[in-house]
């Protein structure tokens, strides 16, 4: 009797780890980068590594960026712009986790997000 109590137990205690355990993987889609951008060949002024962000539509540029991850101390950034950004991810709102490299911005430039080059993106999985 003692034995049979003792197994239900431990049954109880290891279905209740099982179902408190925490799910670590919280992106969904990955996707595919082009190394192809416009920015690629300027100074990179900073990284950016598994950040989360939204994908917000700026309608007055007709254009997508980020908004989100780290924002550089020594500058005041909105919005970066990802140049290299998938036609699949171009979607207002969505929520992603991605790495990059933020690109200097020209004195002359009057840009509405900051240069951004990514290096890995993915959409965030609701929880």
């Amino acid at each position: 009797m003692k034995a049979r109590i003792s197994f239900s137990m431990l049954l109880l205690f290891a279905s209740l780890l099982i179902g408190c355990r925490e799910d670590t993987n919280e992106t969904g889609a990955e996707a595919t980068l082009t190394s192809d951008c416009v920015y690629s060949q300027r100074k990179t002024v900073d990284v950016f590594d598994n950040q989360e962000g939204v994908i917000v539509y700026l309608e007055e540029q007709d254009t997508y960026v980020l908004s989100g991850g780290k924002m550089s101390q020594a500058q005041e950034i909105c919005y970066l712009f990802p140049c290299n950004l998938p036609e699949d991810f171009k979607k207002n709102n969505l929520r992603i986790v991605f790495k990059g490299q933020l690109k200097e911005l020209y004195e002359w430039e009057d840009l509405a997000a900051q240069p951004f080059v990514l290096t890995r993106l993915a959409s965030k999985l609701k929880k």
